[in-house]
């Protein structure tokens, strides 16, 4: 909570009121299991995200166009204003997203 204007890259940032709310809720709820020695959480190594992209091939994260999970724009062309639908990816090297059959 202390990060939110940091937040992956956005400001998340918050009133007091709400954001006083949201961390006692946090502290009450939330799980306790980060793993050792981790400095902070990183979107790309969830769960998550990993069940997302499992299809993205390991050349496509090394292109010089990607370069990494967190360049999220690379592929996702409107990460900028939050849409991160299926018919806004376009995948460098591979093409638009199209659905499987």
């Amino acid at each position: 909570m202390a990060g939110l204007d940091k937040h992956f890259g956005t400001d998340a940032g918050l009133d007091t009121k709400p954001a006083a709310e949201i961390a006692a809720w946090l502290e009450k709820n939330a799980s306790k299991r980060i793993e050792s020695g981790a400095k902070e959480p990183r979107l790309t190594t969830t769960a998550w995200f990993k069940r997302e992209h499992r299809e993205v091939a390991a050349k496509t994260w090394q292109d010089s166009r990607v370069k990494s999970p967190a360049n999220c724009a690379a592929c996702h062309k409107g990460a900028d204003q939050g849409r991160y639908g299926e018919r806004e990816i376009d995948i460098p090297g591979v093409g638009p997203y199209r659905e499987r059959d």
